[in-house]
């Protein structure tokens, strides 16, 4: 069973590919690993909830986990959505402890990327997870 499904992979892997062999400062794959966090995120509560993995939707917009198919009630939603920043903002929390201790160019990288990624992601837009979790939450109140 394949749960990895692609939109034009060729593209998405070339153009992943050409980023990598020009990130000379290291930020592109600080911000592709904060991605894979956030997404790490989304998958801890889906698997708790659904106890089955979801599809993984790769294309050039991003990776995110296809879970709209599945039967979620109101709250599961409204955590499944918020998942992905609240991991982006402890690890924005550890690493900022950290870097208080011993600072260093990738760790305060890692520490801005981490609170740029749940920061865009907390937007009420759809199909963000701040959209979505805006409308788990007014389904609820009506």
């Amino acid at each position: 069973m394949n749960r990895l499904r692609q939109e034009r992979p060729l593209i998405f892997l070339a153009v992943l590919t050409f980023l990598l062999l020009r990130d000379y400062s290291g930020l592109y794959r600080i911000s592709l690993l904060c991605c894979l966090l956030h997404e790490s995120g989304h998958l801890a509560v889906y698997m708790l909830c659904q106890k089955k993995p979801p599809r993984l939707h790769c294309s050039l917009w991003g990776i995110c986990l296809e879970w709209h198919e599945a039967e979620l009630g109101l709250h599961e939603r409204f955590w499944l959505a918020a998942s992905g920043p609240a991991a982006n903002l402890v690890l924005f929390a550890a690493s900022w402890l950290w870097m208080q201790h011993e600072a260093s160019y990738w760790g305060w990288c890692f520490a801005g990327s981490n609170l740029l990624t749940a920061g865009y992601n907390l937007l009420p837009i759809l199909p963000l997870d701040g959209g979505q979790m805006l409308s788990a939450w007014r389904e609820q109140k009506l």
